[in-house]
């Protein structure tokens, strides 16, 4: 039997709701009674014939006279019989209230929940006083169907469930009811803790699934609100390999809290709030908990279940959050399951979301459409999605709940060809749906259902980029693609594991050569036509307008790991073997073998100390080479043997590569080879003078040591994800890209002509490339073509050539990008196959009596610039083009000639001709204008740079009133020789 109050339609509702019409559990109840003009009910399922008590406090007010006149007894049968009535009335309250509900805050009940261990400090927070009770938690905003909220509609309570059931989509945003399948994604509550709570865990969602729990993981978060002097929180052990199972106080890491104070408990933490702490807990919606350990109290533990899921934390100090100001708000939590932020008076944009607004003191007015709601200390409220702005007052300290959604993603962090951004404008729940738009643009490119297509995912060293894996991956999943998490990668390392692994494409978490506190995503699709290339400029903005505008394909992906370290260490092995055998034979081996068969046959392979015809024979058995194909001088074990290297890894993603040149003979000297996010050594781009100035010294020291010995002394340093190289000379001058381009093509040149291989040879080089590149190509018998700078543009030419039927041998850039040819190495750009690729050039040569400095002198050298960089306010690629723009509009009334295939390549001529360049184009990649000069000798350089920062100094855009000449070292001490 149940017993009710019939004569109060919500709390009959309130009965109906619990009594299995959506529910499978029967319910039951004990009667109400009647508690300070609240009434007191306590309810609970029955699971496996055992009641599952909670004690629940309803907001609805009844006197004890009334409750006494009104109870009957009522069974489940007649309230069944009633159903379809009572669901015919709350649709009609519904309907009549339905416009107001999505658009005016929406208020809740009190839900307060009596705990052994509360105290008084949610009555106090409040301002209400509850006799005979302690308050130990309030749920403020809760769909779970442990304790539900309750809204007010027209005449009846309502369930904050149903409401979604009838406006879901209108009530919490769009995407997120499709990503949470109607359901509400958090909770929120008071927790008011006069003892220590129990050590306790809580799984992950991967956790509950493997476990068979019914509910999804947990992971939370924690503000605090008031703490007593001496207050503690319990986070991890002291030790981390200690057995959950004999736990005590002295095993805890206790952490002093204050008011203020902002915590992130991620799933597998293990944790307790101490006594005396009052805090609001912001968490996904599960009421999932193993409990470990009670102080000694007698209750039931889950040892075995925290056994499965506990992980060691690894510094208690990471999971105190530093907030973070942005956008007018300080966002204190910002997670794949939440965001948390603390706000001012301002004017809020939902963008997709619901917002939850918590008074922790003070007051708060909410105004939106003419309807005005007050907000007072201890209430919530919620504003729906659907209200896209409002003004909120604040007198005191206001926290927003809320998730992020695409609407939010500030499009800045679409670059031309790949995503580059602070870390702090990736959040979880952005990278989620960044890795969902990339696998529905794939799957939509290649008309694949759900599960047809496979994926890498790699990540660099950075210290985001773990953070970032995880909703990345899930993110591509929920698109229906499948994922292997290839784990530490190189971007070289995740290029090669796609014809590997023989996937679709792939994306590398890596920031490039940005500064430490940014990341991005470098994404390769394999087209239809089997080219693997970093995505272009029309692709960039195909699955920038699918994240933005939430056309995403939904599906179930799997995630498959790869064993760190196999993919690293089978792309090493394609480079000594690359070097070993010399371009021709290893292109007919890829061509013509399973890629992994065929490096696992050349890992077995014992190269000779010396070239001798019977080893050769041997190998080429092995390897089933045509017999047409002649012994390489390489391959013999240390084919570049006598030289000693000088290699700066710049603390990046590079280091695994030290082996690949010992193997090959190289004696090496490494510079800052341990793996380090935070690039303690300098930052990771070589292409800067301050940044290689280590690498300099280094080289010249090592250079002069070996004055006497026989050793040829090279340096060469990359970036941090390992696709770059540049190097210098034993005497410290550096050798940029055009200028290694120019002395490989030149050997590859005469290679071709001892064979008679026609047609010439193709060369690229992109803008910035200095105009003795071509020259010194096409003089030697190649055929040299110009592109864009950029790697995506450059990788677009050498697919356009293909397809015309000729290959082209090598392409690279001013910033040390080298890419051999596509049928060698799927035009990848690989800063550890540069560097050895040159490094062969240079020990042919040494055996000649040439050093790498005579190879450097043979190609002629123009007074050049280095590389300029002018930073400018804005990241936005439309607002960067019209600075460039407007330099460009300068030069056309000087009647210049104008090269626009990137930006604005100025040249000046006289009557004895070109005189000479300097080139203006906007980043890529960050907010800048890069630039370089160029002269037929020293004075011609100097007159064309008086002309051109001349120019530069009066531009100026709406965005960009100036610019900032003298952030560049070069222009600086260019200003001040011309002003001393």
């Amino acid at each position: 039997m149940l017993k009710g109050v019939k004569a109060r339609r919500s709390v009959i509702y309130n009965c109906i709701e619990l009594s299995g019409f959506l529910a499978e559990e029967e319910v039951v109840a004990d009667i109400f009674h009647p508690l300070k003009g609240k009434i007191r009910m306590r309810t609970g399922i029955m699971r496996d014939g055992k009641k599952d008590w909670g004690l629940r406090l309803l907001p609805n007010p009844h006197s004890y006279s009334e409750l006494e006149a009104l109870m009957k007894n009522v069974s489940i049968d007649e309230l069944c019989k009633e159903r379809g009535a009572w669901e015919k009335y709350f649709s009609l309250e519904l309907g009549k209230n339905m416009d107001q509900l999505k658009n005016s805050p929406i208020k809740f009940r009190d839900n307060l929940v009596e705990k052994v261990w509360g105290g008084e400090g949610i009555e106090c927070l409040k301002d209400i006083k509850l006799s005979c009770t302690t308050i130990g938690e309030s749920w403020e905003c809760s769909a779970h169907h442990a304790n539900r909220s309750i809204i007010r509609v027209g005449e009846i309570d309502l369930p904050l469930v149903h409401l979604l059931n009838h406006c879901g989509s209108s009530i919490i945003g769009e995407q997120i009811y499709r990503d949470f399948k109607g359901d509400f994604p958090i909770l929120i509550k008071f927790i008011d803790s006069k003892e220590n709570l129990s050590i306790q865990v809580h799984p992950s969602d991967e956790d509950a699934i493997r476990l068979g729990e019914s509910e999804s993981g947990k992971t939370e978060g924690w503000y605090v609100i008031k703490a007593t002097e001496g207050a503690q929180i319990y986070l991890g052990l002291r030790e981390r390999d200690m057995d959950l199972s004999g736990i005590n106080e002295e095993c805890l890491n206790a952490v002093d809290v204050k008011s203020g104070d902002t915590f992130l408990i991620s799933a597998g933490t293990l944790h307790a709030i101490g006594a005396g702490i009052l805090l609001f807990e912001i968490q996904e919606s599960s009421d999932l908990t193993y409990r470990v350990w009670d102080w000694g109290r007698e209750r039931e533990l889950h040892l075995e279940k925290a056994k499965e899921v506990y992980v060691p934390t690894q510094n208690v100090e990471n999971l105190r959050q530093t907030p973070q100001d942005l956008a007018g708000e300080r966002v204190l939590l910002d997670t794949f399951y939440f965001t948390l932020s603390s706000i001012r008076d301002s004017e809020q944009e939902t963008k997709g979301s619901f917002h939850l607004l918590t008074c922790l003191e003070g007051m708060a007015e909410v105004v939106c459409g003419g309807v005005s709601e007050v907000l007072k200390t201890g209430e919530t409220i919620l504003v729906p999605a659907s209200i896209k702005s409002y003004r909120i007052s604040v007198e005191g300290t206001v926290l927003k709940s809320y998730l992020r959604t695409p609407e939010q993603i500030d499009p800045v962090i679409f670059q031309t060809y790949d995503v580059r951004a602070l870390e702090t404008s990736l959040s979880d729940r952005i990278c989620y749906y960044l890795g969902k738009g990339y696998g529905t643009y794939l799957r939509r490119l290649k008309s694949a259902p759900t599960g047809e297509l496979w994926v890498c995912i790699g990540g660099g060293i950075r210290l985001s980029t773990e953070r970032i894996r995880k909703p990345l991956i899930e993110g591509v999943r929920s698109s229906g693609v499948n994922v292997y998490d290839v784990g530490i990668t190189s971007t070289p390392d995740l290029y090669f594991s796609i014809p590997f692994l023989g996937t679709d494409g792939g994306i590398n978490i890596t920031a490039s050569h940005n500064p430490a506190e940014y990341n991005g995503l470098k994404q390769v699709i394999k087209s239809e036509d089997g080219f693997i290339s970093s995505i272009n400029r029309d692709e960039m903005l195909d699955i920038k307008l699918t994240i933005l505008e939430s056309d995403f394909l939904y599906g179930n992906g799997e995630c498959v790991k790869i064993d760190e370290g196999m993919i690293p260490g089978y792309h090493n092995i394609l480079v000594e073997s690359n070097c070993r055998l010399g371009r021709e034979i290893w292109t007919h081996l890829i061509k013509n073998r399973d890629l992994k068969e065929l490096l696992d046959t050349l890992s077995s392979i014992k190269f000779p100390e010396h070239a001798d015809v019977g080893s050769w024979n041997a190998i080429r058995e092995k390897l089933r080479i045509p017999d047409d194909y002649k012994m390489p001088e390489t391959a013999i074990d240390k084919p570049l043997e006598g030289l000693k290297v000088v290699i700066d890894f710049g603390n990046g993603s590079a280091w695994k590569s030290q082996s690949v040149y010992r193997n090959l003979g190289c004696e090496v000297v490494s510079l800052n080879e341990f793996p380090d996010g935070n690039f303690p050594a300098h930052h990771p781009d070589p292409i800067k003078a301050k940044y290689r100035r280590e690498l300099v010294e280094e080289t010249v020291r090592v250079a002069d040591a070996e004055n006497d010995s026989k050793k040829e002394v090279l340096g060469f340093g990359h970036d941090e994800d390992g696709d770059r190289v540049i190097f210098i000379r034993s005497d410290g001058r550096v050798v940029e890209g055009d200028r290694t381009l120019a002395i490989q093509a030149k050997d590859i040149i005469a290679d071709y002509r001892r064979k008679g291989e026609v047609p010439r040879p193709k060369f690229i080089g992109e803008v910035k490339f200095s105009r003795v590149t071509e020259a010194f190509i096409t003089s030697n018998g190649g055929e040299y073509i110009m592109t864009p700078t950029g790697f995506a543009f450059i990788k677009e030419r050498i697919k356009e050539e293909c397809k015309g039927g000729t290959d082209v041998l090598l392409a690279g850039e001013l910033s040390g990008h080298q890419m051999s040819g596509y049928e060698e190495n799927w035009m990848f750009d690989d800063g550890t196959l540069a560097a050895c690729k040159l490094l062969c050039v240079i020990a042919k040569a040494r055996r000649d009596g040439k050093t790498f400095i005579d190879l450097d002198e043979e190609v002629p050298r123009y007074p050049a610039t280095p590389e300029i960089n002018i930073p400018l306010p804005t990241s936005v690629l439309d607002e960067k083009e019209e600075v460039v723009q407007e330099a460009l509009k300068h030069f056309e009334k000087m009647n210049l000639e104008i090269d626009r295939t990137d930006g604005g390549l100025i040249k000046w001529y006289d009557d004895r001709g070109w005189i000479g360049q300097a080139l203006v184009r906007k980043s890529n990649t960050q907010p800048m204008l890069i630039c370089r000069i160029e002269g037929r000798d020293d004075g011609a350089k100097a007159t064309v740079e008086e002309a051109f920062f001349g120019v530069l100094e009066k531009v100026s855009t709406d965005r960009v009133k100036k610019l900032d000449l003298e952030s560049d070292d070069y222009v600086k001490e260019w200003i001040k020789e011309k002003s001393g």
